[in-house]
């Protein structure tokens, strides 16, 4: 934005807008030319009453202004719809910014989704390692269980067999006790 100094009435201002230099310039020669066509038909106002009649008298040409626009609408049916058109454009304007605002709304409700589910995704990584890792485990020991019944097995198997064993060492040595009763 570019500071313009200008003088209106023999005061000096600084404007500050995006405006060209030449157009503020230009703008403020004529409201210095009507404050002075004001003070020349009402000689006896002070400075600051004619910077007021000044401004309402250009209130006055702005209202005007935008009654015979208004009237020119009105008459003319291809400015009738020029300016329904502009309604529209006006009011279409408006959605988008709604629409835009929505879909502000939208995009942040959807990153904050977007997190959560990148959370419960980590949280399923995890859940899912530790699932691996208790199936490991129960394979493991299943495999130790498998091991240990056959171990029990065999020393259920040795147990019979030596029973089976001490059975007959038992008669064996009944028939030798009956022997050497004869």
């Amino acid at each position: 934005m570019e500071r313009i100094k200008v003088n209106i009435d023999g005061m000096d201002f600084y404007v500050v807008g995006s405006e060209d230099k030449e157009a503020v310039e230009d703008m403020a020669c004529e409201l210095t030319e009507r404050i002075q066509e004001t003070n020349k038909t009402n000689y006896r106002l002070n400075q600051v009453q004619g910077l007021v009649l000044t401004a309402l008298n250009l209130l006055n040409d702005l209202h005007e202004t935008e009654k015979n626009m208004e009237s020119l609408v009105a008459k003319d049916p291809e400015n009738q719809k020029t300016h329904q058109l502009q309604e529209e454009k006006e009011a279409l304007k408006e959605e988008v910014e709604e629409l835009k605002e929505q879909k502000t709304k939208l995009e942040d409700r959807f990153s904050g989704f977007q997190k959560e589910k990148e959370d419960l995704d980590k949280d399923l990584r995890s859940t899912k390692a530790s699932l691996e890792k208790l199936k490991r485990d129960l394979r493991d020991s299943q495999e130790k269980a498998r091991v240990l019944e056959e171990k029990e097995k065999g020393y259920e198997d040795k147990i019979y067999q030596d029973q089976l064993t001490i059975v007959d060492l038992q008669k064996e040595l009944s028939l030798l006790k009956g022997r050497e009763d004869e």
